[in-house]
């Protein structure tokens, strides 16, 4: 028993405290796993106490039951010690040393655990401290409850301050907020709303009135979605939930709206009517996530979904081949419960959506099926040391522009599917519907996703403000500054009243783009240009491996060993599973990526760089079958076409 408490000790310094730390740094987390209150609390003693002292049963129960087992606790302390040890290492490691190689790290952490180990074991006096400093894990959940924001611990709160009365029933109210999505990845080379990449945002756009100049207030969700809500300008002291922000337009309309509410994030809307059940399935996955960031070695960490850039729901279906996915995607799963929704609330209802998309992580197809990714993306890196951004190589941002691209597709589809609904329902003529965006985000290599500069504003800044007033059917394109913090207002004016009645101030504010002439959008940035389309599409003059059955001759000797992500995946696909419209080719040497030619099941495609020795096509998901799927990688220069590689039957 005297082992039992060193053991706890090593675990609040190892894994507990790490956890809080990084969690004092990210509160959001707390927020978009509903871990408020009770259920923090909770969550904290499991994590500090429960765990390790499951850990510790593990080691004596076992001796008790049968005492032919007792020798064995001292070697499973030792282990279980030097587990502790490591992780605690690796962790202190990656902080020092953060360009540390993965065996390097993991060298130094098993030599210094080792010999830390040994020292505790011959030294009574060290042995004796780390017996007091299991009192650490009691002390460390109380200092991070203390540390943390009030309003996480009181729970949640309903404002009863502030009541309205209308006049008349008003209208529905349709409020869809979309997650990083740019305005300047939507427009065509007229820089209008693409209608041919986004038929049905460009089919809003033809029925409402766009604000070309709307520009958001943050760059982050958990201060742009509470600015949307009060009209009131981001002040980054407060938590994104009601506590800090008692007067929203939930509470302006609890009492005379039903409510529809999808609030991933934030948690401003706190009423019965809108409360979410917690999802323990996330929360076990997320933090097990988390934990194997803080202290597993770098060779596990990088088959890991990586955790920067969104709150929930890192083990996203195809985020990792290797380890596969959770059970559903959350994201795709609260569209439909909030179309579900838009027929079940009753009139006059509110209708909210945040949808976590096309945000990263870029797993979702057109279609809705799950996009098979091969580990991180090597052009984007993201580390609490470097940030959210990508490498300075020219390559860099090319997987992240073709999957973000389908993702995009796949959140115009599901705007569609709201504008079906409405109109199926006979209410899209009386509806007051508004889509956007909290804040966009930009594709440069070498710079950060989300930094605000002068370089990056028209990227971060800009968002699509559509909307469609009441008995509205006719386009308008409005050339005013309008800020998403004015959102509150337009809703105001629609229930027939005064501006700002919640906010008195919000439209004050100064706007980050240009107030005073059209916003000329950077040619890089046009996403309508033919390097920006699927590769599928792009035309390879005077290739005949487009054409031509593959041949193998003296063009083949010399090339380079060729291997393909994911093989088995390619022999046996289950569609129902993952579609790997992502064609990822590693290379022992260099090729010239415009020479290349990628053939599934016969159809042709264009070959990109996205790595050193790396080259990907992103291929038409629709041309993936069940099964087998033929896959080529062709070579057409000078010499003749060559045959790099071909994926055998099994």
């Amino acid at each position: 028993m005297l082992l039992v408490w060193p053991l706890l000790a090593l675990w609040s310094f190892a894994i507990a405290q790490p956890l809080y730390d990084l969690l004092l740094q990210n509160p959001t987390y707390l927020t978009a796993h509903e871990l408020i209150g009770w259920r923090l609390i909770l969550f904290i003693t499991v994590v500090g106490l429960l765990l390790p002292l499951g850990l510790v049963a593990l080691l004596i129960v076992p001796a008790y039951a049968h005492r032919s087992l007792r020798p064995a606790v001292p070697v499973l302390w030792t282990l279980a010690a030097l587990g502790l040890l490591i992780a605690l290492f690796n962790g202190l490691l990656r902080k020092m040393l953060p360009d540390l190689g993965s065996a390097a790290e993991l060298g130094l952490a098993v030599l210094g655990s080792s010999a830390l180990l040994w020292f505790v074991r011959r030294n009574a006096a060290v042995l004796e401290f780390l017996r007091l400093a299991a009192l650490s894990a009691l002390l460390f959940p109380v200092i991070f409850l203390w540390q943390l924001p009030a309003s996480f611990l009181a729970g949640e709160r309903e404002d009863s301050t502030y009541e309205l009365t209308l006049d008349s029933v008003g209208p529905d109210i349709v409020l869809v907020v979309f997650d990083e999505l740019a305005l300047t990845t939507m427009l065509d080379d007229q820089q209008l709303i693409d209608k041919r990449r986004l038929p049905n945002f460009a089919a809003l756009a033809a029925e409402a009135t766009w604000y070309r100049q709307a520009s958001a207030v943050a760059a982050s969700t958990r201060l742009a979605i509470p600015a949307i809500l009060t009209g009131t300008a981001p002040e980054s002291g407060k938590t994104s939930n009601a506590d800090s922000h008692p007067r929203n337009l939930f509470s302006m309309l609890r009492d005379a709206y039903a409510f529809n509410v999808e609030e991933p994030i934030t948690r401003l809307c706190v009423f019965p009517k809108c409360r979410r059940i917690a999802r323990l399935w996330l929360v076990v996955l997320d933090t097990a996530v988390v934990l194997g960031h803080i202290g597993a070695p770098k060779w596990i960490v990088h088959r890991l979904p990586p955790i920067g850039g969104h709150w929930v729901g890192f083990w996203t279906p195809g985020a990792n081949a290797a380890l596969g996915g959770s059970p559903a995607d959350e994201r795709i799963l609260s569209i439909n419960r909030f179309v579900e929704g838009l027929a079940s609330t009753p009139s006059p209802g509110l209708h909210v959506l945040h949808s976590v998309l096309p945000h990263v992580p870029y797993t979702i197809l057109p279609s809705g099926a799950r996009l098979l990714r091969h580990g991180n993306t090597p052009g984007h890196l993201i580390d609490r040391r470097g940030g959210d951004r990508f490498v300075d190589k020219p390559w860099a941002v090319t997987e992240s522009r073709y999957q973000y691209e389908w993702q995009l597709k796949f959140v115009d589809a599901a705007l569609g599917r709201i504008v079906a609904q409405l109109k199926a329902l006979d209410k899209f003529e009386d509806t007051l519907l508004i889509v956007t965006a909290d804040h966009g985000f930009r594709l440069v290599p070498g710079k950060f996703r989300r930094a605000p500069n002068v370089d990056s504003y028209i990227d971060i800044a800009s968002i699509p403000m559509l909307v469609k007033l009441p008995g509205q059917n006719a386009a308008k394109v409005d050339e005013r500054v309008f800020q998403s913090t004015d959102i509150l207002g337009v809703i105001e004016s629609a229930l027939g009243l005064e501006k700002s009645t919640i906010a008195p101030h919000a439209s004050q504010g100064r706007t980050i783009l240009s107030s005073s002439a059209l916003i000329e959008l950077p040619a890089q940035f046009d996403f309508s240009t033919t390097h920006n389309l699927p590769a599928s599409t792009v035309k390879r003059n005077n290739n005949p491996a487009f054409n031509l059955p593959s041949t193998n001759s003296e063009a083949c000797r010399g090339s380079p060993e060729v291997t393909l992500g994911e093989e088995k995946v390619y022999q046996h696909t289950y569609p129902e599973h993952f579609l790997a419209a992502h064609v990822l080719f590693r290379t022992s040497a260099p090729l010239d990526a415009a020479s290349l030619v990628v053939r599934v099941n016969d159809k042709a495609s264009g070959v990109h760089q996205t790595g050193e020795n790396q080259y990907s096509a992103f291929v038409d998901p629709e041309w993936l079958q069940a099964g087998y799927n033929s896959i080529q990688l062709l070579r057409s220069d000078d010499g003749g076409i060559c045959s790099l590689y071909e994926l055998p039957a099994s």
